[in-house]
């Protein structure tokens, strides 16, 4: 929920795809209704969105597998004004006042997270362990203690899931919790 209202995102498949960014007010009336045109990266069927608050404005993270950035100014009212795709690496997770937080996978599935500046200089990294292949795509949630990212581990089999706090880009665990079962893990959420 942004200033002045509420913004959703969806995919809209007609016309090769896009994401529409629509913001709503108190009423459900459209305030503001953008469209960012879905990059050749993306399917218009699979045009998954998240959006992030930051600063007044919004980021929205647009697809599954190849996901592209993009930052809309709260004073946007048009999708001229977009600014993007924007360049991290990796999976872009969460996107805090401090840069844009990335999940990245090496071939060896060893993990870390990147904490990524606006001109897309890492201000920060941490390893965070080992990766499951069957993992979905990631990303960060609000929650009233900070920002949590999950799933984490130091060991390939996740015999440990670990939650990580990423708001301030320090990327300290917030708990463990031991887990009996070795199956890959198909997702976790914190």
């Amino acid at each position: 929920q942004g200033e002045g209202g509420t913004d959703i995102c969806f995919a809209d498949p007609s016309d090769g795809g896009s994401i529409v960014v629509r913001r709503l007010d108190a009423s459900g009336n459209v305030e503001r209704e953008l469209a960012i045109e879905l990059p050749d990266t993306v399917l218009p069927l699979s045009g998954d969105c998240l959006l992030w608050a930051l600063d007044g404005d919004l980021v929205v993270r647009v697809g599954l597998e190849t996901p592209e950035l993009y930052r809309i100014p709260a004073d946007a009212t048009a999708s001229s004004d977009v600014i993007g795709p924007i360049e991290v690496p990796g999976l872009p997770v969460y996107a805090t006042a401090a840069g844009i937080v990335s999940l990245e996978v090496d071939g060896d599935l060893d993990a870390k997270l990147a904490l990524y500046d606006a001109a897309g200089d890492v201000v920060t990294e941490k390893a965070i362990g080992s990766f499951q292949e069957t993992l979905e795509p990631h990303t960060g949630w609000a929650s009233p203690g900070g920002v949590l990212f999950a799933p984490a581990s130091p060991s390939s089999v996740f015999e440990s899931l670990e939650v990580i706090d990423i708001a301030n880009g320090d990327f300290t665990t917030f708990a463990s919790v031991d887990r009996e079962a070795t199956d890959e893990l198909y997702s976790a959420r914190a």
